[in-house]
């Protein structure tokens, strides 16, 4: 018994792409806010905070280097890494300067 499976177009896969890359700059800016907010209220993150964004960093910065052959891989790639450096930023200078 065959099943019909119905593939999606490019112009859907683009669609879904797009929107799948929207979620994940808001996640990373609600992120940022986070730290933010913690620095205003002077209070340290938590260790899981910490190490999420950390590791985070570390694996756009190591999976940098396979994504360099198109344009808007680079973006994205620069524009996560960068985000993710600030937040740890932010994190490091809440626990180093209470």
């Amino acid at each position: 018994m065959a099943i019909n499976r119905r593939r999606l177009t490019d112009k859907q896969k683009i669609c879904l792409y797009n929107l799948g890359s929207i979620f994940n700059y808001v996640a990373l800016a609600s992120l940022i806010l986070h730290a933010l907010v913690l620095v205003q209220q002077q209070r340290r993150a938590d260790i899981a905070e910490y190490a999420f964004a950390f590791s985070f960093m570390a694996q756009y910065a190591l999976s940098a280097p396979y994504k360099w052959d198109k344009l808007w891989m680079r973006v994205k790639t620069i524009i996560t890494f960068t985000g993710f450096t600030i937040v740890v930023i932010l994190y490091s200078i809440i626990y180093f300067f209470p």
